[in-house]
């Protein structure tokens, strides 16, 4: 039997998709405009109307209201980086993530998306972002295979 030569095989164009690698990341990066989302325009203005009527009724109002207003400060910052890093997830896997293309930047970026995962205990961002990058490398390793037998 004769080899055969895997350029020629019908597969080999489904092999150099990005198509599983850009639909994980379209996931997180939804995953991210949502928490943010629900961070900045319900968890916040929620904690700080809450907050507010926990030091009202202890009498402590006058004391510590900087206290809520930072704390709603910093969950409006945390939703407004989840927001950004949702968009660029969203304009890397649209843009960056091209067929039969290594873009070694797309691998930064992943890995920063999940150690800053990580560092907010995001779990459900550090998976997805996680299986991203795991099949991006992969595929990454498939396409220099490819490439380096057509030469």
């Amino acid at each position: 039997m004769a080899k055969e030569n895997r350029s020629d095989h019908p597969a080999g164009k489904d092999v150099t998709s990005r198509r599983t690698e850009r639909i994980i990341l379209l996931v997180a990066a939804a995953i991210n405009v949502i928490m943010a989302s629900v961070t900045m325009f319900i968890y916040s203005p929620w904690f700080k109307d809450e907050g507010y009527a926990i030091l009202g009724r202890a009498g402590r109002l006058a004391d510590d209201m900087a206290t809520v207003n930072g704390a709603a400060t910093v969950a409006q910052s945390y939703g407004f980086l989840l927001l950004i890093l949702g968009a660029v997830s969203f304009i890397v896997a649209l843009r960056a993530m091209r067929p039969s293309t290594i873009v070694r930047g797309v691998q930064y970026w992943m890995i920063f998306c999940m150690v800053f995962s990580l560092a907010t205990a995001d779990w459900l961002s550090l998976i997805a972002y996680g299986l991203a990058f795991v099949t991006y490398v992969a595929r990454n390793k498939t396409i220099r295979r490819i490439s380096s037998s057509r030469r």
